[in-house]
């Protein structure tokens, strides 16, 4: 089998502002080309397929337009999708039935009574039969009812459930047992899985979106991730152990969490500031008869940090040069977060802000400091208020970031109010 794994497109994202619709349409192009040119058996999607539960009709088109063109595509190429925690579960699911007929599979929700089960797709191949797995993003309330069914079935066969009547004060305690079941995800993930039937004499691809972690180890996030207080939707990676691989959703860096086995594909493109460094999409394929995978870097564009150093010299054009001179210099489609720092002339006016018109710039940060003679101003400001000013931080050696804020940028308003009168 060779496969696409893909996750976290969130279509119709802004960005600090700036939309990123239009190069999310570019890139499903390319992957488009990428499918049709290299023909996987399947592609995988594992969540948050937009970025908002009720997402705009620009962003619903423009996936709409990506899935109509692979399933345009002959010999058929099956796309499994599964919802992510930014998605609504039926609206993503609307139509599962329909789009299954052109071998689009979409798993919006998880099992939630007996009758339940995860969808599962299987591919046939030289190798023989290899069952994917369709997990949506699940909650420990999604399953409540189903795993107190589960309880109350167990019980019945074991006779528990006679003894807990007589009970009282045991029926309490068991209560509150499964009052913690229900806000753990690890659990809520562990008895979804334990429920299949997962023959592990064949190959088993499980497609999920949760925060995964091995050996206690956590996978490094972006500000836009949402992650529980405490650790509290954490999922340990050793539930997985019946699947050949497992096409990871929710973290937007790629990661691998066991070589070949289990990974975060990431996010195709960054879509907060922490999300510097290399974006794309995993790409699996069985090689004698075991499933090895490797990250495909695909990004139109990075999300990059700019530090420029600032000295005496510095003017506000010449600032703007060399911040274009930069831009120019790496790719004009990056998002830059710049970072201004050095010394620069307390006589020069900069305006930090007038750099956003460079480019794709969403923020500014001034780190920089007014590059003043500080034992000249303490001796010629004697006995004034600067000069006490000035003395009070002198008289404290070593100053850290917060108390170097307070002196300079006090002290340029001192000056600037003493040169007015």
């Amino acid at each position: 089998m060779h496969f696409f794994h893909l996750s976290d497109l969130h279509i119709g994202k802004q960005l600090y502002g700036y939309s990123l619709l239009e190069d999310q349409e570019w890139i499903l192009t390319e992957i488009y080309e990428l499918i049709r040119e290299k023909r996987p058996d399947g592609v995988l999607i594992a969540g948050d397929v937009y970025d908002k539960s009720v997402p705009a009709a620009e962003a619903v088109t423009v996936f709409d337009r990506f899935l109509t063109k692979v399933s345009q595509l002959e010999p058929k190429i099956p796309v499994l999708i599964i919802s992510g925690n930014h998605d609504s579960p039926e609206r993503l699911a609307f139509g599962a039935k329909i789009l299954s007929r052109q071998q689009i599979y979409v798993a919006g929700t998880c099992p939630q009574i007996p009758e339940d089960h995860l969808k599962k797709v299987t591919f046939q191949d030289e190798w023989g039969e290899t069952e994917v797995w369709m997990l949506p993003f699940v909650k420990p309330g999604y399953v409540r009812k189903l795993m107190e069914e589960s309880k109350k079935e167990t019980d019945r066969e074991d006779g528990a459930g006679e003894q807990r009547d007589r009970d009282g004060e045991t029926e309490i305690k068991v209560k509150n047992g499964w009052e913690e079941i229900r806000r753990d995800y690890n659990e809520a993930v562990k008895f979804l899985l334990e429920r299949e039937q997962v023959d592990t004499e064949k190959r088993n691809i499980l497609i999920s979106h949760q925060f995964y972690t091995a050996g206690g180890e956590t996978p490094k996030t972006s500000d836009s991730e949402t992650i529980s207080v405490g650790g509290l939707d954490q999922v340990d990676i050793s539930c997985l152990a019946p699947f050949s691989y497992v096409a990871l959703g929710h973290i937007h860096k790629p990661q691998i969490l066991i070589r070949d086995q289990a990974a975060f594909s990431g996010a195709l493109e960054p879509i907060d500031r922490n999300d510097t460094g290399e974006h794309g999409y995993m790409e699996g394929r069985l090689v004698d008869g075991r499933i090895r995978t490797e990250f495909v870097p695909f990004a139109c564009r990075s999300y990059q940090q700019l530090v420029m150093p600032l000295h005496e010299e510095t003017t506000q054009i010449s600032l703007e040069e060399a911040v274009k001179s930069q831009i120019f210099r790496r790719g004009g489609r990056n998002i830059y977060r710049i970072i201004l720092q050095g010394m620069r002339s307390p006589d020069i006016l900069l305006i930090p802000e007038k750099l956003k018109s460079l480019g794709n710039i969403t923020e500014v940060v001034d780190e920089s400091w007014p590059a003043y003679d500080l034992e000249d101003l303490y001796k010629r400001y004697s006995g004034t208020l600067i000069g006490d000013y000035i003395g009070y931080f002198l008289a404290k050696g070593r100053m850290d970031t917060v108390e170097k804020k307070a002196l300079y940028y006090g002290l340029q308003a001192l000056l600037e109010t003493s040169s007015r009168r």
